[in-house]
């Protein structure tokens, strides 16, 4: 959903300067709870398993990283003109 909202307020309209930080900090930030994330990777290492938190640790990243790479590419494709669209432009 952020990868959605970056390119819906940044590329394909003009926005408020304060929607991205408010929705993409403030209402999707909220379901991205950090504080668990860390808690969990602690508490596996202390558990025992390092290599199991390590690897949590970077997969989660990685995996956040592309969600919102394929979200805003995505976009980028359903709000791309098509041709028809820059056809009638021309005319």
């Amino acid at each position: 959903m952020i990868g959605v909202l970056m390119v819906l307020v940044t590329e394909t309209r003009q926005a408020h300067p304060l929607l991205r930080p408010f929705f993409g900090i403030g209402m999707l930030g909220g379901f991205t709870t950090f504080s668990a994330y860390i808690a969990d990777i602690g508490g596996t290492a202390a558990a025992g398993a390092p290599q199991t938190a390590l690897v949590y640790m970077f997969a989660t990243v990685a995996a956040a990283v592309t969600a919102a790479h394929l979200g805003a590419a995505a976009t980028r494709l359903a709000t791309r003109p098509s041709r028809a669209d820059h056809r009638e432009r021309r005319s």
